[in-house]
Formats: C-alpha cells, structure tokens, sequence
C-alpha cells in the first residue's frame, strides 16, 4: 500500500511541477544577469583602480612637487570617490546570493511542501 502511495506521491509532484513550469519565464536569468553585471562591474572597477594608480606613480616621478602636486591630489580625490563605490560590492554579493536562496525555496521547495499537505503526508 505505501508503495502505491509514494508512487502516487511522486506521479503527482512531477505533474505539478511540469504544470507550474508551463508558459513561466524562470526568475533565476533575471538573478544570473544580476549577479554577471556585478562581476563585470567589479571587473572594470578593479582595472580603473590599476590605471589611476600607475597614474599616481607617474605623476609622483614627473611632476615637480611630486605629491603635493594639484594632479596628484585630484587623481588621489577620484580614487577616493571611487572606492565609496567599491565599498557597496560586497554587499551587493551577498544580496544577491540571499536572492537566489529565497528563489529556490520559494520556487522549489514550497510547491512541494504543498503538495505533500495536499496529498495528505
């Protein structure tokens, strides 16, 4: 008898699981586009943090004051400005993980749950 229930059971959470997936766009390509905009985001960020500092550099060997020098100071400002920017990433990460966390369980997990309650298990 509990074989044919568990049968039962599993017949009914496919056939949920292939109805609720019909005519449904997946949330996760919105999470998975979010997720390489930070990347590429971070990417771009690291590489601009490279230039002003070989710029930095130059400047410090070039420029007569060397750091007291008004292009230093701005170049050192922008920097500055800019890691404001980089300080929000992390953040931005673990936002997204969470998001892909909830996604699974509430996508995922709950149906099932349901269906189980339903079924009477």
């Amino acid at each position: 008898m509990r074989g044919i229930l568990e049968k039962s059971f599993t017949q009914k959470a496919i056939s949920y699981v292939k109805d609720s997936l019909k005519g449904k766009k997946g949330v996760m390509n919105e999470i998975i586009g979010a997720f390489i905009l930070l990347l590429v985001v971070s990417i771009i960020s690291g590489m601009t943090f490279l230039f002003l500092s070989q710029m930095k550099d130059q400047i410090k060997t070039t420029a007569t004051d060397g750091e007291n020098s008004t292009a230093f100071k701005a170049v050192n400002d922008t920097e500055q400005a800019g890691l404001v920017i980089i300080d929000f990433l992390p953040i931005l990460f673990l936002a997204i993980i969470f998001g892909v966390i909830l996604v699974v369980v509430l996508k995922v997990i709950l149906p099932f749950i349901n269906l189980g309650q339903q079924a009477g298990f």
